[in-house]
């Protein structure tokens, strides 16, 4: 699921996406990837390298920041405890909604980045973005393969089968949450798991019947 992107227009509103997006990337590098890493055995590799790209992206946007002569805080969302399941399905959301304000950020006017960068090209802005999109999309890929793997995650995190009304459920409280969420580009996934075809038939036929939520199957 995911909000349309918004389009910035004014130094202050590129300095709150990015501010919005470093805090982000902080959230997930302090707080979420770190507990998948602890509860997860065959993933700890994947989970590290993903925790090091990220350092790397807090490092970009703040050379960006600098170069645009912005300033960049530690408003870091607060994050409550879960299983190492839900952790990771928080992981991917939050992704996905990372890259898409990492989008956004590409369709920034020019004109507002030529007239406040400080370096010798203002193209270096959207090449680091393009980097960091690039990273965030390989991430995504290798998130999805751990939920994916259907096998391995019964035996490495316990993944709990989902009656159709409790997966109907979830999927009501996420459009809440989007349509209340002032995070730009905010996205959120939901990992579903049916013991029987009726009740996944059944989710899925209720599904196609929104415009704003998508599914896909494994």
């Amino acid at each position: 699921m995911s909000r349309a992107k918004e389009t910035i227009s004014t130094d202050k509103e590129l300095e709150g996406v990015l501010n919005e997006v470093y805090n982000l990337e902080r959230y997930y590098e302090q707080s979420k990837v770190w507990s998948a890493y602890v509860d997860s055995k065959k993933f700890k590799k994947v989970l590290y390298q993903i925790s090091q790209d990220i350092l790397k992206h807090e490092e970009r946007l703040e050379r960006l920041a600098s170069g645009l002569d912005m300033n960049l805080g530690d408003e870091i969302p607060e994050g409550g405890p879960g299983d190492a399941i839900s952790v990771l399905e928080e992981l991917l959301e939050g992704e996905r909604t990372i890259k898409n304000i990492y989008e956004g950020l590409l369709d920034v006017d020019k004109s507002l980045i030529e007239k406040r960068w400080r370096g010798k090209d203002p193209e270096e802005f959207y090449k680091e973005l393009e980097k960091q999109i690039n990273e965030e999309e390989g991430h995504i890929r290798e998130i999805m393969e751990m939920l994916e793997d259907r096998e391995v995650l019964e035996k490495d995190l316990d993944i709990k089968e989902k009656e159709t009304d409790e997966a109907l459920k979830e999927i009501k409280d996420s459009e809440e949450r989007l349509k209340e969420s002032t995070i730009f580009g905010q996205v959120e996934t939901i990992i579903l798991s049916f013991d029987n075809l009726k009740n996944f038939n059944k989710v899925s036929q209720e599904i196609s019947q929104k415009g704003n939520v998508t599914s896909s199957s494994s």
